[in-house]
């Protein structure tokens, strides 16, 4: 019994196969470059849609000329494809209309993914019309296909399979895979899943309601004349086109004035403040000359606060870069430490696309801390030694990168160091002993490590943003406090030569864009008064 009973059953299921669900994958080719090339990421985007879609699209009409020529069953879908295929046109539609109000009602702007879509396809940035116009194309082949969907893989397009399939099939797959493949800046609240189920519910209706309808005969036999029927025509292609219509009107009008709002509030936000005091951190052969040595210094700056809200409320980090900073330790007027660092672009939580690591990583950046480097000869130690003050000056040129816009920014700060004469005072005898005697190795003068860093509030510390300067001035400015420099600091001519080329390789190593260095409003009154 169990042996003949499974014969039927085989031929059935390779019967459906045949008939109906090679025709189905065949369809479902887009979303099947969905799945594997955006959710699951198996590769990109773009290489999964030309491997599936294209040749999918190519075998299609072939396998449907050879069902029908095969074929003696007037229900096999490939017979009713053409109908089935003008079926499919306007129940996503019905999709996207019903989010229209919810827009208003609820704030759920439910064209975002067509952003990510287009620019998964083409690596354009999100939020730019380069990346809306081809999101807009994938999204509407998404929502046809999964309607034909619908007509090939049923015999009878009853309301009650339509809404197993589109409202609640369809429904559970959407509010499980993009929270979890998708939304990585976004926790969806409970009224983005309602706008899900309420989207899915209508156009359930729709793909039970359009072939009893729009394509009925006597559903166009009612139309008593061509001007009748002329007129239903032209509002359904109106109809149509109106969500498309209406998200291409409320990008420009709406989403982008509000984006730019939020970047240029996140650009007013954040500041560059030191973190800290600048710190004697080692004392170093210069490479290459073992009676020549060089004393290391660096001090810290905290970037941020970074995180803020884009239009459709997702967390973000706002990124910068390049970032240029130089400065100087200054004691009695003379410079005894230049500083720099260049950086290409801070660490992001952005480019993240696992959910799980994304928000945990967006609090670690919320504020950054970038540890600045600083060189100048041993000599200047000795001289801090009895309660000498140190002053500390910085300029940093940051680029801002938000959402939509950019924007540059010069931070600038001043602070007195008391506490550096302790540190100095630790080392005062070994950099005198350095001094007298040849080194044995590099390794001793590396191996001196000078206290550890203590974080406190500079009591004089002055920072805020300032307005770009020029390049052309800047490298004028920088050439005085050259020859600046070489006048003040009177140990430069017996050893100057050995550390000077020390910290232009310094600087070879730290900078990655190469300009003009950066002289801060102070120094540059005080030259133009010299």
């Amino acid at each position: 019994m169990r042996t003949v009973s499974a014969v039927p059953t085989t031929r059935a299921l390779l019967d459906w196969i045949v008939k109906r669900g090679v025709l189905y994958g065949l369809t479902q080719a887009p979303m099947i470059a969905l799945v594997v090339g955006y959710f699951w990421r198996w590769t990109d985007f773009a290489t999964a849609t030309a491997f599936t879609v294209i040749p999918a699209y190519i075998l299609l009409p072939i396998w449907i000329m050879i069902r029908k020529s095969r074929s003696d069953d007037p229900q096999e879908p490939a017979h009713h494809f053409h109908r089935y295929a003008l079926y499919a046109l306007l129940p996503y539609v019905i999709y996207n209309l019903s989010r229209m109000p919810m827009h208003y009602l609820l704030g759920i702007v439910f064209w975002d993914h067509w952003y990510d879509f287009g620019a998964a396809l083409t690596g354009r940035p999100v939020d730019q019309w380069s990346s809306l116009l081809p999101g807009t194309l994938l999204h509407s082949l998404q929502g046809y296909v999964l309607a034909l969907g619908f007509y090939v893989l049923y015999k009878r397009h009853s309301l009650l399979n339509s809404l197993i399939y589109v409202w609640v099939f369809l429904s559970m797959i959407y509010s499980w895979a993009y929270p979890t493949f998708v939304l990585v800046d976004f926790q969806p609240p409970a009224k983005w899943f309602f706008v899900v189920w309420w989207a899915h519910f209508w156009m359930a209706l729709a793909v039970w309601l359009v072939p009893k309808s729009s394509y009925s005969m006597a559903f166009w036999g009612k139309m008593r004349n061509g001007l009748a029927k002329a007129t239903l025509i032209i509002l359904i292609v109106g109809i149509y086109f109106l969500p498309v219509e209406f998200v291409f009107w409320r990008v420009p009008t709406w989403q982008f004035p509000l984006q730019r709002t939020i970047d240029q509030a996140a650009f007013d936000r954040v500041n560059l403040s030191q973190q800290g005091e600048p710190i004697l951190a080692s004392l170093e052969a210069v490479a290459g000359q073992t009676s020549e040595h060089e004393a290391r210094y660096r001090f810290t700056l905290r970037f941020g606060p970074r995180i803020y809200k884009d239009y459709i409320n997702a967390s973000k980090a706002l990124d910068a870069g390049p970032i240029r900073i130089e400065g100087h330790l200054i004691h009695k007027g003379d410079i005894i430490a230049w500083c720099a660092r260049d950086l290409e672009q801070l660490e992001t939580p952005n480019k993240i696309i696992d959910p799980r690591d994304y928000f945990p990583a967006l609090e670690r950046m919320a504020f950054t801390e970038i540890e600045v480097p600083c060189v100048g000869p041993t000599d200047a130690v000795n001289r801090l030694a009895g309660g000498a003050e140190v002053s500390l000056r910085w300029v940093a040129e940051v680029r801002l990168v938000g959402d939509r816009g950019q924007m540059d920014r010069v931070f600038e700060g001043t602070s007195k160091v008391a506490s550096l004469q302790n540190r100095a005072l630790e080392v005062t005898s070994k950099v005198a002993s350095l001094q007298n005697r040849a080194f044995e190795g590099t390794s001793k003068a590396a191996s001196l490590q000078i206290g550890t860093k203590r974080v406190y509030e500079p009591a004089h510390e002055e920072t805020g943003p300032r307005r770009r300067r020029s390049r052309g001035s800047l490298a004028a400015a920088a050439g005085n406090l050259w020859q600046r420099s070489r006048i003040v600091v009177p140990s430069r001519a017996r050893h100057g030569e050995s550390w000077r080329s020390s910290w232009e390789a310094v600087l070879r190593q730290e900078r990655m864009v190469k300009t003009g260095p950066i002289v801060s409003s102070e120094q540059k009154d005080e030259e133009q008064q010299e």
